[in-house]
């Protein structure tokens, strides 16, 4: 009976032996399937602070692009104040042109009919040589004031021509930033990251 209690000892032995392994085993396991878990959580910490700093760069960007495009609007709507003014200046430089041509044109007939009735009247020839001397000065103070208006309205045209070609420059920079504003706030919901 002793042997058979030795064997039932040595049996409870390994068997006991056999269990302490297997817990052990587990025991093991899991707690390797621990680090690796607190590892992971590390890396996704990680990830989820970069994608944090990511989209609040992305936020200010956005913001700077608003303030861009804002800005853009304004010196648009400047600028077309600006031709607009331009315009009217040039559409009253050319009314004033044509009133002064038009003066011109009048005087330039009147001394034609004036110089005619000086070649008619031989006796009044000293008296009307003063005359057509002040019209002749008019004339050319008219002329000359034609001249200048002529100068005026041609500057007037190339600063349109300029305005225009910087309304152009101020279209295609807004489209640009609209262009990429739209681009970011398309890529922008991609990086947000998904709610617990």
């Amino acid at each position: 009976m002793k042997t058979v209690l030795t064997c039932i000892n040595f049996l409870g032995v390994l068997t006991l032996a056999s269990l302490c392994a297997i817990q052990w085993s587990a025991s093991r396991t899991l707690h390797l399937e621990l680090l690796g878990a607190q590892a992971a959580q590390q890396t996704l910490t990680a990830k989820l602070d970069d994608q944090t700093k990511t989209i609040a760069a992305l936020h200010d960007d956005l913001d700077e692009f608003r303030s861009r495009i804002n800005r853009t609007d304004d010196a648009l709507q400047s600028t077309q104040k600006d031709l607009d003014t331009a315009r009217q200046d040039v559409a009253r430089l050319t009314s004033q042109r044509k009133d002064l041509q038009a003066t011109v044109d009048a005087q330039k007939k009147a001394l034609t009919q004036w110089s005619a009735a000086v070649n008619a009247r031989d006796a009044a020839l000293k008296a009307s040589a003063a005359r057509v001397e002040a019209l002749a000065a008019d004339r050319n103070a008219a002329v000359s004031r034609y001249n200048d208006l002529a100068t005026q309205y041609n500057k007037a045209v190339d600063e349109l021509k300029q305005a225009a070609a910087s309304i152009q420059s101020l279209i295609s920079q807004r489209n640009d930033a609209v262009q990429r504003y739209n681009a970011l706030a398309q890529a922008r919901p991609a990086t947000q990251p998904a709610a617990p």
